[in-house]
């Protein structure tokens, strides 16, 4: 399932507000900060609806890509993630890595089913959340393995590449080369 819709609020308050009597506002996702206010941060809840058709047998995941600075994820009001960042006193600038949250089978009902992001942005950073896909885990870990390979992995792996070869290099000497 693929959420490309949520409503937002911005608000401080470790619990989403409710959607009842406050400005919700209607975002399209990817949703990034900037792009509605320039130099935005502090807290924002992002709820979203989807639909199960029947009660899974399986685990399910939450599957974000995307989510900067800092992430907590709930689903029909349980808490079921939290980046340690989350509750830091101050987040420095990082790349975000892809985010899988294990939903228990247990959490889902059959028909409407919630899903709310709370994201926390520090000033400076060019913040936001992705679109998001909720579904069964055994077909959410392969998209959340390619994209961490992608963009957390592989450029990892080439860092470290990249020093060694630095460090060989530094310890030729020149007179015997």
């Amino acid at each position: 399932i693929q959420i490309k819709k949520a409503q937002f609020l911005k608000s401080d308050g470790p619990q989403p507000p409710p959607a009842a009597g406050l400005p919700w506002e209607e975002r399209s996702l990817p949703d990034f900060w900037r792009t509605h206010r320039a130099s935005d941060s502090g807290f924002g809840w992002y709820r979203a609806g989807f639909d199960v058709l029947h009660q899974p047998d399986t685990p399910w995941s939450v599957f974000v890509p995307f989510a900067n600075s800092a992430l907590a994820v709930r689903v029909n009001g349980v808490e079921i993630g939290r980046e340690p960042a989350f509750d830091a006193s101050h987040i420095s600038a990082r790349a975000s890595p892809p985010h899988l949250v294990t939903v228990p089978a247990t959490l889902l009902a059959p028909g409407r089913n919630t899903l709310e992001l709370h994201l926390r942005v520090e000033r400076d950073i060019n913040s936001g959340v992705s679109r998001v896909e909720v579904g069964p885990q055994e077909w959410m870990q392969p998209r959340y393995l390619e994209q961490r390979l992608w963009r957390i992995d592989l450029p990892r792996a080439l860092n470290m590449a990249s020093l060694v070869a630095i460090r060989i290099a530094l310890r030729v000497d020149p007179a015997t080369a």
